[in-house]
């Protein structure tokens, strides 16, 4: 097919590209036109307040195959919760690049042990998500204090003096941004800049706006989603707006009793993209695919599966992630979703001992 495409004419070449692009999803154009484009290329995107406006960014099929797949309310125990701490503070730490390990996490947070050559910024922002996560656990506080204080936790630059790319100055944690312009690498998105007398709205009115809008979604999980979505795209704070952004869309999880979610195997690359899709083209749908392979990975990890299915997953892990991350997103059913669902139903599908395939 490709070598047909290469010895056309160029005419034919031009009709094959329009045509082939008339084709594509939304979600699929904004992939490419990132693959093909540096942002320095790219138009700049001006902020929308539009986006603010809660619209469901999951959707209701998604979020009833997620009670399919995991019918059962959760509550996480002491020590589900300590290593959902350890998760959440190498996951989101690693989408900013940080070195530390999950091991090297395991030993920093439970015995104090620093890795050989590690950096006192790295050091020090895994130590600053878990005085976050320590924050966050017991709440159902979704409002703008709330988030000002996870600030203050993931932003705060400790006993490291001078400058810092990773934290904001003492005067700044939790501080809302309002005159100043803000720049955000590798992207042409121009967050929201507050002058007065032109009737622009005040930052901290903007993102106000959004942790009570947050805090009246319904659905636990668009309002995670919503906070992770419209937290980073106001930029409300000179630094961390990401990283907090992660932790308190745990808050509305955790306080109805929902999976929380970490981000063990959302890569930094497929996050990069997904964020800039929604600062450039106000578009959640890639971001929507990444977050539902995190939080159904969330589930495979923290809810409790029958023994036997556990056995099977532990086999086929990376199966298991993809086919079910896939059922969700999509509502494709294979083998292993057939197979997932009747053994967590109670339905099972194994032979027992003397049983032929007519009694299945």
């Amino acid at each position: 097919m490709e070598m047909e495409f290469l010895a056309k004419s160029p005419q034919q070449r031009i009709e094959y590209a329009v045509k082939r692009r008339c084709c594509m999803s939304n979600k699929e154009k904004i992939k490419e036109l990132f693959k093909s484009t540096t942002y320095r290329t790219r138009r700049n995107a001006e902020f929308k307040r539009s986006f603010l406006e809660f619209s469901p960014g999951v959707g209701q099929e998604a979020l009833s195959r997620l009670d399919e797949l995991f019918p059962k309310k959760i509550s996480l125990n002491s020590t589900q919760k300590a290593g959902l701490m350890i998760d959440l503070a190498w996951s989101s730490s690693k989408l900013e690049g940080n070195p530390y390990s999950h091991l090297d996490t395991i030993k920093l947070l439970t015995y104090g042990t620093l890795p050989k050559n590690a950096s006192a910024e790295d050091t020090q922002m895994i130590i600053n998500h878990k005085h976050a996560f320590d924050l966050v656990r017991n709440t159902a506080d979704i409002s703008l204090r709330m988030l000002r204080e996870v600030h203050r936790c993931l932003a705060d630059p400790g006993d490291i003096e001078g400058d810092t790319q990773h934290f904001v100055k003492k005067h700044e944690l939790g501080l809302i941004r309002e005159t100043e312009t803000m720049s955000i690498t590798h992207t042409a998105y121009t967050p929201p800049v507050f002058y007065p007398g032109n009737g622009s709205e005040r930052i901290y009115d903007l993102i106000d706006y959004t942790m009570n809008a947050a805090s009246e979604i319904e659905n636990p999980v668009e309002s995670a989603f919503y906070i992770l979505t419209r937290v980073p795209y106001i930029q409300a704070f000179y630094d961390a707006n990401k990283r907090t952004s992660r932790i308190m869309a745990n808050v509305p999880l955790l306080a109805a009793g929902c999976m929380p979610i970490s981000y063990d195997i959302m890569q930094k690359s497929d996050y990069l993209e997904a964020i800039m899709a929604v600062y450039e083209f106000v578009d959640t749908e890639i971001f929507r695919d990444v977050f539902l392979e995190s939080y159904t990975d969330s589930y495979l990890k923290y809810y409790p599966i029958p023994p036997a299915l556990d056995d099977d997953i532990r086999l086929d892990l990376r199966g298991y992630q993809q086919d079910l991350a896939n059922f969700v997103i999509s509502g494709e059913k294979t083998g292993r979703v057939e197979f997932f669902l009747a053994e967590v139903s109670g339905k099972s599908l194994r032979r027992k001992p003397g049983q032929s395939d007519l009694d299945l």
